[in-house]
């Protein structure tokens, strides 16, 4: 009993004494020296997942930590960002890091990239949408001429219903700016703002619609 008494307290010092490193220092403005509060130390062995910040005396202190190698960034806005790699922390050590930002008065690079419209939507109920842009170039502007040029949507000819994932004439429900009805509105298509089609995985929202769901915005709902 004393024997393993003695073994969970060893284990328990030892494990303290890992946990017992840290990383502290002071952050000051590089040209007059004066703490810099607020800045942000991002940290972590491979990809930097934590974060703390500098108090109003510009110093910070990262613990507990694990022995290893750590990097390390400091950033805050109007300074350049400093990054410090492979900062070895050993068993119960205090490793100080105090560092100097240069004053930068560049704004940070931000990049600009468009959202692309994945091809294959996660969630099945998402609905296929023609955008106004797509009824502004489109040569015919009515409803059902705009979901026919969808997928699972069929249309025998030009101003005749149209049937949605293989379902019968006339079982499709419109319902534009939330008020619903059964035929096809007529809207002119310069006052509508999105179209959004289910023609299959309907949701329940939408009660016991068979056929499918046109849902139309118009540009006055919307704006």
């Amino acid at each position: 009993m004393f024997r393993l008494t003695f073994i969970l307290l060893l284990l328990s010092i030892t494990c303290k004494a890992q946990q017992d490193a840290q990383i502290t220092g002071v952050i000051s403005d590089n040209d007059n020296k004066e703490p810099l509060p607020g800045v942000m130390i991002s940290y972590g062995t491979n990809e930097l997942t934590q974060a703390v910040f500098t108090d109003d005396k510009g110093s910070f202190k990262i613990r507990p930590l694990a022995p290893g190698s750590y990097n390390i960034r400091f950033s805050i806005l109007g300074y350049e960002t400093l990054s410090t790699t492979g900062v070895r922390v050993s068993d119960g050590e205090t490793v100080v890091l105090n560092k100097t930002l240069n004053f930068s008065n560049t704004l940070p690079v931000v990049r600009k990239e468009e959202y692309r419209i994945p091809l294959m939507p996660r969630n099945p109920n998402t609905p296929l949408v023609i955008s106004y842009e797509d009824i502004k170039y489109a040569v015919d502007k009515n409803i059902n001429a705009l979901a026919a040029s969808t997928a699972k949507v069929f249309q025998a000819d030009a101003g005749e219903p149209i049937s949605m994932s293989g379902s019968r004439y006339g079982t499709v429900k419109y319902i534009v700016d939330g008020v619903i009805t059964e035929n096809e509105p007529k809207l002119p298509g310069c006052a509508i703002e999105q179209i959004s089609i289910y023609n299959s995985s309907i949701p329940a929202c939408y009660g016991d619609a068979t056929g499918g769901i046109i849902v139309i915005t118009s540009k006055s709902y919307r704006f």
